[in-house]
């Protein structure tokens, strides 16, 4: 197993369940309350407070979020992370708040849902160092 944290914020459970198999499969640890696999959707609001937390190497956040869209809590995030690493999976990667991500150099990549696992490893292998 990689050991670069990971973290994904998504409030659909099968989402965040398809995403946690691909990342194991893809050879990746995941952090979610110190589990390997993700079990439990968050909110928007709740994203900052357990990225804070978890201080990943990169960070998955949903833009259709309830409470707070992903937007804001990328933002936030962006100011107290070093260097934050953040994708955004999407269904509407057209989405002016997903595409704001990328203008603004909030996030570094759009990943189109439904997510394939070559495309998530490899957005993950172009933006961390190999361990």
């Amino acid at each position: 197993m990689r050991s670069q944290k990971i973290f994904v914020a998504d409030d659909e459970n099968a989402l965040l369940h398809l995403i946690s198999e691909l990342l194991h499969v893809g050879g990746y640890n995941i952090y979610k309350k110190r589990s390997t696999y993700i079990q439990k959707k968050i909110n928007g609001q709740e994203g900052p407070e357990k990225s804070r937390f978890f201080s990943p190497e990169i960070l998955m956040m949903d833009i259709e979020m309830p409470v707070m869209d992903g937007y804001k809590p990328c933002s936030r995030i962006k100011s107290f992370h070093t260097n934050p690493r953040i994708l955004i999976p999407t269904t509407n990667p057209n989405d002016s708040r997903a595409q704001g991500t990328i203008k603004e150099a909030i996030a570094i990549n759009l990943l189109k849902k439904p997510v394939r696992l070559k495309d998530l490893t490899q957005i993950i292998r172009e933006n961390l160092p190999s361990s």
